[in-house]
């Protein structure tokens, strides 16, 4: 009576465990994507993607992903260094349009800079976004965990 239970018990492992097992993409959106074109510098929402069964890190539409626009897509072993920096800024204009106590108040703006020289597609060798400070926290610990490549800090006070 119990040799058909466990006999699907174990088929059921057998199939559904390795799927299961896959490590699963890490998806982290407000993340602005930065590049030059010209003089001029742009900026796109866009989404970082992790990758762990491709050993990729990727940068896509926020909204709509690679069906939109892929922006850069970085193999894990071209990286050589990623550098997170932390920066206060004025809150001039909510000071003007909210609040004059703004004035006095310091915004904090989250960036990181990856350095992969040789990467497809990156003609510039690097990366540089700005991420949401909701995530920052976790963008950080997520890609120094999966790339192995430790972060350097920089902070301003």
């Amino acid at each position: 009576m119990f040799r058909p239970i466990i006999c699907l018990a174990v088929v059921t492992a057998i199939i559904i465990g390795p799927a299961l097992a896959q490590p699963q993409q890490l998806i982290f959106k407000k993340v602005d994507y930065y590049w030059v074109v010209g003089e001029d510098e742009k900026d796109e929402d866009a989404r970082l993607v992790l990758d762990p069964a491709n050993k990729t890190m990727g940068f896509y539409d926020e909204k709509n992903g690679a069906a939109k626009r892929t922006f850069a897509v970085i193999p894990y072993d071209k990286i050589t260094s990623i550098t997170y920096e932390k920066s206060s800024h004025s809150r001039i204009v909510a000071g003007l349009l909210l609040s004059p106590l703004a004035f006095f108040m310091k915004g904090k703006k989250h960036w990181l800079t990856i350095q992969a020289p040789g990467a497809p597609g990156l003609s510039a060798g690097y990366v540089y976004v700005r991420m949401d400070k909701g995530n920052f926290q976790r963008i950080l610990a997520a890609v120094e965990a999966q790339t192995g490549v430790k972060i350097e800090r920089l902070e301003e006070q």
